[in-house]
């Protein structure tokens, strides 16, 4: 019987997802999950281009294995709607499984409140 039914992850590495390069090199690093952080890592002003370097990246590079996440901006914040708009969370999670920013979006769908979603 294995001790963790969860996947261990040793090492996480998160990159902003304001810089394309480093989002690249991390999904060949030898890490076991890469975040690509939209929130604080990223400024105001740079937001839209990091929304939309996250999505090209989740698109088309091949993260070898690693685990991926993007932590997205705060639920009480009108940013995790362009985040979420950016990234087609309902697509991603079709494609990759079921995911917690999946479950996420649907709340948020369901019910136009970003209150709860995370609990």
């Amino acid at each position: 019987m294995k001790p963790f039914d969860a996947p261990v992850r040793r090492s996480v590495l998160i990159t902003p997802g304001s810089r394309p390069q480093r989002i690249a090199r991390a999904a060949t690093s030898a890490c076991d999950s890469v975040v690509i952080d939209l929130e604080d890592g990223v400024a105001p002003d740079a937001k839209p281009a990091a929304r939309l370097a996250a999505a090209e990246a989740l698109a088309s590079l091949t993260f070898g294995g690693r685990e991926r996440a993007v932590r997205v901006n705060g639920p009480d914040s009108e940013a995790i709607w362009h985040d979420f708009d950016a990234l087609d969370v309902a697509h991603l999670a079709a494609q990759g499984g079921e995911s917690r920013a999946g479950c996420a979006h649907r709340h948020f769908a369901s019910t136009g409140s970003p209150s709860g979603a995370f609990h």
